[in-house]
């Protein structure tokens, strides 16, 4: 069976995205990292899209990034988290990721 990895899979892009590939027949894994609900509340939390998702799609399956462990292989991964125009956003410590300036 094939598998989709989306990353942001709760988000609004990520969630449509984690629909289609499911209608292909894919297994889907969603990868999500719970941090709107950090930066801007508890009501921004997509943890609700997460929990209905998994409830609605059979193929999916979601997991955390702070609790990745990818062992299998990969055939689509989409970048689909959005990135939060916020000064909490951008004040946060991101070790892995460096902002760059598009022209």
């Amino acid at each position: 069976m094939s598998v989709a990895i989306i990353t942001g899979s709760a988000g609004l892009v990520g969630s449509e995205t984690v629909g289609y590939f499911s209608a292909k027949g894919m297994d889907v894994v969603g990868i999500d990292n719970g941090m709107r609900k950090e930066f801007f509340g508890e009501e921004a939390s997509t943890a609700w899209v997460r929990e209905n998702l998994k409830k609605t799609v059979k193929n999916y399956m979601t997991i955390l990034m702070q609790k990745l462990n990818a062992r299998n292989r990969l055939e689509v991964v989409i970048a689909a988290q959005a990135l939060a125009e916020h000064e909490q956003y951008n004040s946060a410590r991101v070790e892995h990721w460096q902002p760059r300036q598009l022209s």
